[in-house]
């Protein structure tokens, strides 16, 4: 039962997760003046859109309503900072974003209580780390050839 609580706890907290990176993604493409960045940051708060639709559906067949999200104050400011931050910067900071949801997906598969389960979350840590070498690229930091 204990194992079924913490899988609980550890779905709402990545649903908090994944609305809270989207409504990051979202708030940093009204800001881009380059076309293609700001359709990878769309992109990207789509899929964080369809994790926590993910997670929220699962929270409901285990009976527990996920809530409506609450923005805290320490999230506000760190949106906020995100915000006046320079593009590589806020990257930056995402990328880090996208690396502890990776590590928090893997800590969640201890507690998973199906199969269904273990593929959603391994799912989700793929896109989350393919949005982390996107970040990589978008700040110019992706692995480049050499010539």
């Amino acid at each position: 039962m204990a194992d079924k609580q913490q899988f609980i706890d550890g779905l709402r907290q990545a649903w908090r997760d994944e609305v809270r990176s989207a409504k990051n993604y979202r708030a940093l493409a009204e800001r881009e003046s380059n076309p293609e960045k700001r359709a990878i940051l769309i992109r990207m708060a789509e899929a964080e859109d369809r994790h926590a639709a993910t997670w929220a559906k699962r929270l409901r067949e285990l009976g527990v309503e996920p809530g409506e999200y609450a923005e805290s104050f320490l999230e506000r400011v760190r949106r906020w900072v995100l915000l006046k931050s320079d593009s590589s910067v806020a990257a930056q900071m995402l990328e880090a974003g996208e690396r502890d949801a990776d590590a928090f997906y893997g800590t969640m598969l201890a507690n998973v209580q199906s199969e269904q389960d273990r593929t959603s979350i391994i799912e989700a840590q793929r896109e989350e780390n393919a949005h982390h070498k996107m970040l990589e690229e978008f700040e110019g930091r992706g692995a480049h050839p050499q010539t």
